[in-house]
């Protein structure tokens, strides 16, 4: 009779034991669960970029790629998911960086063009009196995912395994909607491969008459500086302001711009208008207005030959050709030959 009325003490002292117990468990897990984030969010620092850059980085593992190390990912933050591939090499130093928008496809004409122009021994003679660090260049052929997952052809595949130049952007290969993605993908990679004092875009129906490229850059300003065939405009619509740019064909540009371009903020980087050539030149107008950071636009009335040109003299740097001529135009561009002939 003595326990009886001890019993409702019981119960509730038993019940508010298991409530305490609920709330020290919950509580227990909430801390593990913080720590873990913590812990996490330390681990990964070194994968975050700065808040007030367009980019940030996350890593996963690569697919259908040589590289078997992770690979970053650029993912921009307005949905432009942008995927670097690690090659050796990093941080190389080179003069001249020189990327070239391409598709898969185009085996036949990357093969010529690293015959022909992009054979820096067939030019030495022309370089002899140029410093040795100024004839440094590596290829940056920039080339898009295929469509619909689709793998790549196994004559392409051969080529990636004996061939470091090639670099590919996590973007479905649509030529004309990727290409200045492609542009702006091979900004932010060139900057993590290499030590370069120029950076040169042309494209692959391009003859690069390297050794006047060369010597041009050579006298050129290290700093502050974009040049090419830079008489086009473009902009005036829908808000946006106009602006001068460099024909695609072929222009180059110092480091410096190359590092404030990607820099802006990422409303610049993703615009409606195609034209990578104009994008880059809008990305370069901005650098002025949004960045405080002159540019000097040089327009070269010789650096881009559309037409008339096969008879010579070869004094353009880039020479806009059918990829079947590439070979002869090449042997009379490297002996600066002037023939007799019909220029059209």
């Amino acid at each position: 009779h003595a326990v009886g009325p001890l019993l409702p003490n019981v119960v509730r002292m038993t019940r508010l034991d298991a409530i305490s117990g609920y709330v020290k468990v919950v509580i227990g897990l909430t801390s593990a669960l913080v720590v873990f984030l913590l812990i996490d969010s330390i681990g990964n620092t070194n994968l975050l970029t700065d808040p007030n850059q367009p980019f940030s980085i996350q890593v996963r593992l690569g697919e259908g790629n040589l590289s078997r190390n992770s690979m970053p990912q650029l993912r921009h933050s307005s949905g432009l998911d942008l995927q670097l591939h690690d090659f050796p090499g990093k941080r190389e130093r080179v003069f001249i960086v020189i990327m070239i928008p391409t598709l898969p496809e185009h085996f036949a004409i990357r093969n010529i063009i690293r015959a022909t122009w992009a054979n820096v021994s067939a030019w030495e003679d022309d370089l002899a009196d140029i410093p040795p660090e100024e004839r440094t260049f590596r290829l940056m052929w920039v080339i898009g995912s295929p469509k619909n997952g689709e793998p790549y052809s196994a004559e392409f595949t051969e080529e990636l395994q004996q061939n470091r130049d090639i670099y590919i952007c996590d973007k479905l290969d649509e030529h004309r909607t990727i290409l200045k993605y492609k542009v702006l993908w091979s900004y932010y990679r060139a900057l993590d491969v290499f030590r370069f004092t120029y950076f040169v875009k042309t494209d692959d129906d391009i003859l690069l008459n390297l050794p006047v490229l060369i010597r041009y850059l050579h006298h050129a300003p290290r700093n502050h500086f974009y040049g090419g065939r830079c008489a086009m405009g473009y902009g005036g619509f829908r808000g946006y302001p106009r602006w001068t740019y460099c024909s695609g064909g072929g222009y180059y540009m110092s480091r410096d711009v190359v590092e404030r371009m990607v820099k802006l903020p990422s409303q610049h980087h993703r615009v409606p208008f195609r034209p990578e050539d104009a994008y880059t030149g809008y990305l370069i107008h901005q650098i002025s207005e949004e960045l405080k950071y002159e540019v000097n636009r040089v327009h070269n009335p010789l650096a881009l030959a559309l037409g008339g040109y096969k008879c010579g003299p070869w004094h353009s740097i880039f020479y806009h050709h059918e990829y079947k001529r590439m070979e002869r135009h090449f042997r009379l561009a490297a002996n600066n030959t002037v023939i007799n002939c019909d220029p059209k």
